[in-house]
Order: C-alpha cells, then structure tokens, then sequence
C-alpha cells in the first residue's frame, strides 16, 4: 500500500556459475525444470507476488537487455548442456559470459537462433559459444504476457545495454527500449 510500484527482477535464474546451460530469463517453466528449478523463470515470480497479495498494477516485470553466455564443454549444446564456464567476455562489456544485447547483435552475424520452445526464449550457439538472451519476438511475448495478466509494465536492466547508435544492430536507435514503449504504451 505504501509502494508505488515493485520492480521483479526476473533475470539472472541461471547463468554461467551453474555447471550446465540454461536461459538467465525464461518466461516459462522449462520442461527439464525438477526441485528447486520450477520455481526459477520469469512467471513463477510474477505470480508469486501477485499471490502474495500486490496488486498486479503495482508489478513490473523485469526483461534484460543483456544475454548470459557459457563455454561449452561438450559437444551438446541443447538447453542443459554441460559448460565449463563463463562465455568468452563481450567485446564492449568487458566481462566474461555477459554480452549487452548489441554485442549479440555482433555474435549473431550468420547464425539462426533457435527458440527454447517450453520457455518461449532464445539461444545460439556458434562454436563452443552458447548464449541466452531476448530477441524481438520474445519481446513481443513477454509484453504480451504482461498486458495478459494485467501488470503494470515492465523494467529493463538497463538502458545502455540497448543498441542507442543503431550501429550495431541496424534497427535503428535504441531497438530493444523502442520495440518495449511501442508495444507497452498506448
């Protein structure tokens, strides 16, 4: 009652700590997810602070302008593949296994993502390279997703992680935070 809004961090369920590869930002349970794993993905937090009692309005939901990347360590490279670390570090960012969505623009060059089906996410893998992150269609699901269980809006983390120059991505300026306003507000 006191707060205005609660911004639900819905990123960072997974990442290039854990031994395996896993989407740091799933909308859905996975359908590998055992234990403790159900409860890490984007609509088990949104629903559980609904249920809690917060007023759907008063909830943003959180989407990440970044992807997490591992080093595969086997040659699988499905969802849940084995990893021997962080992926190499991004070329701007600097850190290993933490590319901003216009170092993955870069990666991108030549290869066709392909959608984790159950979580309704993204990955791509190019040699021993296996990265997670959110593209315009899992955008425009994830937006949907919120209109659907009437929250208040959505959080991005964060802003200079997005393409500003267009430089990189060729969509223009700002391509992640533009297609979000755009599909967000009326």
């Amino acid at each position: 009652m006191y707060l205005d809004f609660i911004n639900v961090l819905t990123f960072d369920f997974h990442g290039p700590w854990e031994s395996v590869t896993g989407h740091h930002s799933p909308l859905f349970q996975g359908s590998q997810d055992t234990g403790n794993q159900t409860y890490l993905n984007t609509d088990f937090a949104m629903r559980y602070w609904r249920d809690q009692g917060v007023p759907t309005q008063k909830l943003n939901m959180g989407i990440a302008a970044y992807g997490r990347a591992f080093d595969l360590s086997s040659a699988s490279s499905d969802v849940g593949a084995p990893a021997s670390g962080p992926g190499e570090e991004g070329c701007y960012t600097g850190e290993e296994g933490f590319w901003a969505s216009y170092e993955i623009c870069l990666y991108l060059e030549g290869i066709t993502p392909q959608l984790i089906v159950d979580q309704k996410v993204p990955y791509a893998v190019a040699e021993n390279q296996w990265v997670g992150f959110d593209n315009e269609d899992s955008i425009d699901t994830k937006t949907n997703y919120i209109k659907t269980n009437d929250f208040g809006g959505a959080v991005v983390w964060s802003l200079d992680l997005d393409d500003i120059s267009g430089k990189f991505c060729n969509m223009g300026n700002n391509p992640f935070i533009s297609q979000l306003h755009t599909l967000l507000v009326p």
